[in-house]
């Protein structure tokens, strides 16, 4: 940018507006825009590109691990990996792996769980995220779940995690039987707990 009429400050800033529209593909159209703008623009439009990473079907994912395979770095840019392959699976071993993402410090998973093999929350999922120790923010869908003890499973695996966010209504048993025994032990960094309930009101 040292050959710009404006200065760094004011270009990176419009670069990092873009990140801010809320439609998503709007953001995304943007920020490829600004980094096709010159070579000055693409450092910046590539941070704000990597920034946030939505996959929310197969060949977005296939997609995206073809990119990092290539380019390894890039997987360092990301700092909020969404997963929200709800109706497929999707190679989410591949996706969370903690060799790529070392800056992830989101994790957000609309995950179909029933489309995978019946314990593979248990026997995969859980040791992999065991390893995620700089992710700190984790939000979740309670009714992707199989059982509450699947939810529990992820959640407790995690051993820094600080803020926890549920989309549904859990019965008051897993907050008796499932989390407030283990808490202590397993999310001792855990300050805050979100439960989102999404009501509707019925249709005539």
């Amino acid at each position: 940018m040292e050959n710009s009429c404006f200065p760094i400050e004011v270009c990176e800033r419009i670069i990092d507006c873009c990140f801010d529209f809320r439609d998503h593909w709007d953001k995304y159209d943007a920020l490829r825009a600004c980094a096709l703008t010159c070579s000055a623009w693409l450092p910046r439009s590539r941070y704000n590109l990597f920034y946030k990473v939505l996959l929310d079907c197969r060949e977005k994912c296939d997609q995206y691990l073809a990119v990092v395979a290539e380019h390894p770095e890039r997987a360092r840019w990301v700092r909020v990996l969404e997963i929200s392959a709800t109706i497929h699976y999707c190679p989410i071993s591949q996706l969370i792996a903690p060799h790529r993402h070392a800056n992830c410090h989101e994790l957000l998973l609309w995950v179909a769980w029933k489309s995978f093999p019946p314990h593979y929350i248990y026997k995969v999922l859980g040791p992999l995220l065991r390893h995620c120790t700089n992710i700190t923010k984790l939000r979740l869908d309670l009714e992707t779940f199989r059982t509450l003890s699947e939810m529990n499973c992820i959640v407790l695996s995690m051993p820094q995690l600080q803020t926890l966010r549920i989309v549904g209504r859990p019965d008051s048993s897993w907050f008796r039987v499932h989390w407030q025994p283990r808490r202590r032990q397993s999310c001792s960094s855990l300050t805050e707990l979100r439960i989102v309930s999404l009501l509707f009101p019925s249709i005539l």
